[in-house]
């Protein structure tokens, strides 16, 4: 059964990262996947996980393998549980029950995805064979995306899309759109880093290098600002946290030959950023993306204020955002209904204590993976995979604003899945 499941969780990461874009049915405004047709075992699946119990085991070979038959003691997973049941008790006060089912629905697929990651990727063998094949699907979209950049063809996309992404040379590969294809980017990256230290054949290093230069170059291509930023911020964070043994002047001298080599490679790159700022902070409204940005925010507050901080529930801003942005009151997005940042998303939908939760939850997987990176010394595995880990997170913080919705993307559930698989098995260990 397990090595069923375990399968099962493979053919889902794969299948993640190949979207709507390239074989979906359209049932009433509802892109129907073949991923979201096979994750319909997925409560099975989680049931025999939960009520299988196995015998302990104990092994000091590399791929230690350490049970963990219930989520006791990790309180990750009880946040997560808690989150999706007050998901389901927003239905009480929802004002919209199809926008509902699809977030709860998209929610039950990355609680479900985190429980049986937890309880069958019990060895770092099995989260690198899930890390490898996420990252080989993801070098495959990269691949097309410098296809789709050298030739102006698009073939997940529609004609009027592929017109205008083509005459800017943006890559979107299956992903949907530029900012869907940098965040996968930014995975992809963040992958590589870990395999870069991990891997001991020069030749891959360098193959694995290359593809990692390649994927930061397709994110400036993608002129997604939010994920450039989070590239940065988390190359300078892993740059500060790596390299213990040099003092902080050194490091702050890397750092800056790091910044002046995207410029020199990425020329209106910094351009490109202050920008970006000056129009966050700025107040005009002259209908762009900042603006309308801005104006998103600016209603999910009202609507978090109209709801007593309790969250107007599961998927609800978008009804929200569809009814009021252009009533008395409310400031208008142009017919933009998705909040087009996480934080927000998770705020105006579920809430103050919900959203105090989760950035509580989000630290302390930061902090964990800092630690294991610092204190695990005889796993180099473990000891990569935890900063890189760590790394991605502090720049996902910034290229979470870039999509506009993270919920529905199940790939972005799968490697969170993963992260919290990996710091459950390193911290159960530790507590042995």
């Amino acid at each position: 059964m397990k090595t069923f499941a375990r399968g099962y969780i493979y053919l889902l990461i794969v299948l993640s990262l190949c979207g709507a874009n390239i074989w979906a049915i359209n049932i009433k405004g509802i892109n129907v996947t073949i991923f979201r047709i096979i994750s319909v075992l997925l409560p099975i699946v989680v049931m025999l996980c939960c009520c299988r119990r196995e015998p302990q085991k104990s092994c000091c070979s590399l791929n230690h393998t350490y049970n963990y038959n219930n989520l006791n003691n990790f309180l990750y997973y009880y946040f997560f549980i808690v989150w999706f049941i007050y998901g389901l008790a927003s239905f009480l006060w929802v004002k919209s029950y199809k926008w509902w089912i699809i977030a709860e629905y998209s929610l039950f697929i990355g609680v479900a995805c985190i429980i049986i990651c937890n309880k069958l990727l019990i060895t770092t063998k099995y989260i690198g064979i899930s890390l490898k094949l996420m990252y080989f699907v993801l070098t495959l979209h990269s691949l097309i995306g410098w296809f789709e950049i050298i030739s102006g063809k698009y073939y997940f996309i529609s004609s009027n899309m592929s017109a205008i992404y083509s005459i800017n040379q943006y890559p979107a590969s299956a992903l949907g759109n530029t900012n869907n294809f940098a965040t996968g980017m930014l995975i992809g990256f963040f992958i590589s880093i870990s395999f870069i230290y991990i891997c001991r054949s020069w030749v891959i290093k360098t193959l694995v290098l290359l593809n990692a230069l390649s994927m930061s170059c397709l994110i400036y291509m993608a002129s997604s600002r939010a994920n450039l930023i989070a590239l940065i911020l988390g190359i300078t964070f892993l740059i500060f946290v790596k390299k213990n043994k040099f003092s902080k002047s050194i490091k702050v001298l890397l750092i800056f030959i790091l910044l002046g080599s995207f410029s020199l490679i990425y020329p209106t790159l910094y351009r490109q950023i202050i920008n970006f700022i000056l129009e966050l902070i700025g107040t005009c409204d002259n209908g762009d993306s900042i603006s309308v940005r801005k104006n998103l925010i600016l209603n999910g507050l009202i609507f978090l204020k109209e709801s007593f901080l309790l969250g107007v529930g599961s998927g609800n801003t978008n009804y929200y955002m569809e009814i009021n942005s252009c009533s008395d009151g409310y400031h208008t997005t142009y017919g933009i209904i998705n909040m087009h940042n996480w934080w927000m998303e998770i705020l105006v939908d579920y809430g103050v204590i919900i959203f105090i939760l989760y950035i509580i939850m989000y630290i302390k997987l930061i902090v964990d993976n800092v630690m294991i990176y610092k204190t695990v010394s005889y796993n180099i595995q473990e000891r990569y995979y935890a900063l890189s880990f760590a790394s991605f997170l502090i720049a996902y913080s910034i290229g979470c604003i870039s999509a506009s919705s993270n919920m529905t993307k199940e790939y972005i559930w799968l490697f969170f899945a993963l992260i919290l698989a990996f710091t459950n098995l390193v911290l159960h260990k530790s507590m042995q």
